[in-house]
């Protein structure tokens, strides 16, 4: 198994590094709790090559990735781009890599080797400035408010262990004993509010006697038009895309033209409230997995009920990070919740028939519906006890695709299954345990899976299994009896089940003076299978300790990981593959001008195979500095000033099969002009690569600027910006041109439009008739109601 991911590993490494598709990506140094964190990935070649990308990333500490697809620029802005929104209470720090699945079918990653094992890593800033401890919710200060009744909702997360007394001001009074707190947020409900601008802040005293406020948020509310029955607001937001490529003869691809709309309606009227969700899209196809998107959610006290799609989050082992088109429902009372989902993860995909070259006719095989039911309970409170117990079922729905696209010859019996349906059952129990103010958690969590890989068949009697397995079993219930909770038949792996088909893990977290510690243990057997749950490693246990210090009034932040990641967990194979991580990351900033950061990090991969042509030792290096200036004498046009250095090296140490080796430096300056309406952007990034054993080597050149204007008291925001690429080294000698031009106005102010021509030149000296030229277009309508 090792090895498959070895070689595999190796193959992605070099079509990265050498083929058609470039990426690039610079990790912010440090995000603070509480805000959401923005990840981008640059495309320096082979954009139009890649049909999506999906980022995966979790909790430093954490075992188990979440994933989320990444929104796709275009030709002549050829970026991805996520919004983590749930990433406000990580204080631990952020990891995350890069899964990029091209139009070919075939998956790269980035990081490039061991991605799981050595992700991109973040830290986490806990601050106590009073523009940074508290995140506003709501509403949206960028739009005013139509009607006279709102509700504000306040984020406390970042010093909610800290705080000891709050006050919440309303227009200048002190409104506290009208609040509603909620675990880490407060909620103020405003009723008959004059159509003026409205202020709102928070003071608050903490444990160590200190006094901390937050930002003074405004807020207008104007007279609607018309009156509705309920509190609604919404938002429309309309995009079209259009590209068109000089090259001749090229092939073009659904999405070379594409519109998507997006519409969202929330509501409430006393105690009813609504939410609700509309995405359409016109690279829908009945091809392909759903694209479009819909749900609406719907809460009265104590219960809610959601239709369409939604992501529950159950448990690590159980369901996680995967969407369910169906009905979902919560009671939920102080120390009880019961939560159901039922529905569809996956829809039918009809396999195609086609006669090849020789006459023959060929087939593909399709994807059968799968449904997937799932309950959760839960007993006590999350700030001290909690106890909970999930059931989560997933099977293929057999009668979803007819025979002759999963079965090679349905008139044969003995015919291959070019697709097997499956069946999969899960049980899990978690608990947690807060103590001192949550400053010290315990946590544990338990799951056991049973696991059909072929459901054709049905299930057998219990006659059948004792002829199978040569047995003499005396079942006390007939097998076919619980066909349908879990189809029991030759086909479970393993049959019969043991401490293989576990999962579990254990943690305790602790936060005290100013420190952050966190130590977790996880073990996954070799025959666990959860469907329903994305990136949980099969046969592999997790030793994990982290510490994040918060040092010198905050003014320096010290994280120090290491992981111990072993597989063959029940001695079960003749080898034992370890994989030791060591990473220590710095983030200094000795005033509000300038910031230092570096980290470190080394990991290493071993097996202990007695048979040493066979063994496996893979090194891999990371070593990041960085700082920034704000330039604040410059007072015509402050400017903040970047640079930042990075180092990486992939090794096998004993077949040296590969020696990668990547110098990345970028360095950027941000003006802001004081008298003039414009901001202006300039990066320049350059990328070393060599391949040692190869004696291969590449180079990235890239030029970056852009300039954003501000006119009509911020209604009209055009720009431009443009970015020269060269590639040189042992590869082509090639280089590329982007100029984007575009605007965004505001026509009234809840009203805006906004537009974007781009321009791609591509030049190749060394290929005869590959040079092109691109122009894209793209256009967005947004409106707020």
């Amino acid at each position: 198994m090792k090895k498959n991911v070895l070689v595999i590993s190796i193959l992605i490494f070099t079509a990265m590094l050498y083929g058609a598709i470039n990426l690039t990506h610079t990790p912010i140094p440090k995000f603070k709790v509480g805000e959401t964190v923005s990840i981008k990935l640059f495309v320096s070649d082979g954009f139009d090559e890649i049909k999506e990308v999906n980022l995966y990333y979790r909790e430093t500490g954490e075992q188990t990735y979440k994933f989320l697809k990444m929104d796709k620029g275009s030709s002549s802005n050829p970026e991805f781009e996520l919004l983590l929104t749930d990433t406000h209470e990580y204080k631990a720090g952020l990891e995350y890599y890069f899964q990029i699945i091209k139009k070919s079918g075939m998956e790269e990653t980035l990081r490039k080797i061991q991605p799981e094992i050595n992700p991109y890593s973040v830290q986490a800033e806990i601050s106590e400035s009073t523009s940074d401890i508290f995140a506003l919710l709501s509403p949206d200060p960028n739009f005013p408010i139509t009607g006279e009744n709102f509700v504000i909702a306040i984020s406390t997360f970042a010093l909610d262990q800290q705080i000891d007394e709050l006050q919440f001001y309303f227009n200048g009074k002190d409104v506290t004993s009208r609040i509603e707190k909620y675990s880490n947020m407060l909620v103020y409900k405003v009723s008959n509010a004059k159509h003026a601008m409205h202020n709102f802040y928070i003071k608050a005293r903490l444990n160590n006697g200190a006094m901390v406020e937050s930002v003074h948020w405004n807020t207008k509310v104007t007279k609607k038009l018309f009156e509705l029955p309920m509190n609604m607001e919404g938002r429309a937001i309309f995009t079209s895309d259009v590209m068109s490529k000089s090259a001749e003869n090229d092939d073009y691809d659904d999405d070379d033209k594409k519109a998507d709309l997006l519409l969202l309606l929330n509501g409430d009227k006393n105690w009813f409230r609504f939410k609700s969700k509309l995405f359409l899209s016109s690279l829908e196809t009945h091809k392909e997995q759903s694209v479009n998107r819909y749900s609406i959610k719907m809460n009265v006290p104590y219960f809610g009920l959601s239709l369409g799609d939604y992501s529950p989050n159950y448990g690590a082992y159980t369901l996680r990070s995967t969407n369910i088109r169906g009905v979902h429902t919560k009671l939920d009372f102080k120390n009880f919740r019961l939560l159901v989902s039922s529905g569809t993860n996956k829809r039918k995909i009809n396999g195609e028939s086609y006669l090849d070259s020789l006459g023959t006719t060929q087939i593909d095989a399709g994807t059968f519906k799968r449904n997937t039911l799932s309950t959760r309970m839960e007993v006590g409170n999350k700030r001290g006890f909690i106890w909970g117990f999930s059931f989560v079922k997933n099977r293929d729905k057999l009668d979803s695709l007819d025979e002759i696209y999963y079965l090679a010859d349905p008139d044969s019996e003995d015919t291959d299954v070019m697709v097997k349906p499956v069946d999969n059952l899960v049980v899990g129990t978690d608990a947690n345990l807060a103590l001192f103010k949550q400053k010290v958690k315990f946590g544990a969590e338990v799951a056991m899976s049973y696991y059909n890989t072929n459901i054709i068949d049905g299930p057998m009697s219990a006659d059948s299994i004792n002829a199978e397995f040569d047995t003499d079993l005396d079942l006390p219930i007939d097998p076919a009896d619980l066909e349908d909770i879990f189809i029991i038949n030759k086909n479970i792996e393993p049959f019969k089940p043991g401490v293989a088909n576990l999962a579990y893990k254990t943690y305790i977290r602790a936060y005290f003076l100013k420190n952050l510690l966190n130590i977790s243990y996880s073990a996954v057997g070799s025959s666990f299978n959860s469907i329903a749950t994305s990136s949980v490693q099969k046969d592999q246990q997790t030793i994990s300790i982290n510490d994040n210090l918060q040092l010198l009034d905050n003014k320096l932040s010290l994280t120090v990981l290491m992981n111990i990641i072993s597989d063959n967990v029940y001695d079960t194979k003749e080898m034992t593959t370890t994989t030791a991580k060591y990473m220590t990351q710095m983030f200094y900033r000795p005033n509000s001008r300038a910031f230092f950061n570096l980290s470190y990090s080394n990991s290493g991969t071993k097996d202990d195979a007695s048979d040493e042509t066979n063994s496996t030792e893979i090194k891999n290096y990371n070593f990041v500095l960085g700082g920034g200036y704000n330039l604040e004498a410059i007072r015509s046009a402050p400017t903040k000033l970047s640079l930042n250095f990075s180092n990486s090296a992939n090794v096998d140490e004993k077949n040296n099969s590969f020696d990668y080796t990547t110098n990345y430096l970028i360095m950027s300056a941000k003006s802001d002009f004081t008298y003039l309406p414009l901001r202006t952007t300039m990066s320049y990034s350059l990328s070393l690569n060599e391949n040692q054993v190869d004696e291969y080597s590449s180079n990235y050149h890239s030029l970056f600027m852009k300039g954003e204007f501000n006119f009509l008291e911020d209604k009209l925001r055009p720009y431009l910006d443009f970015r020269y690429t060269s590639y040189g080294g042992d590869i082509d000698k090639q280089s590329k041109q982007l100029l984007n031009l575009g605007s965004k106005y505001n026509i009234f102010s809840q009203t805006s439009i906004s537009t974007n021509v781009g321009i791609v030149a591509y030049q190749n000296n060394d290929v005869e008739d590959s040079d092109y030229s691109q122009l894209n277009w793209e256009l967005r309508i947004s409106q707020r109601f």
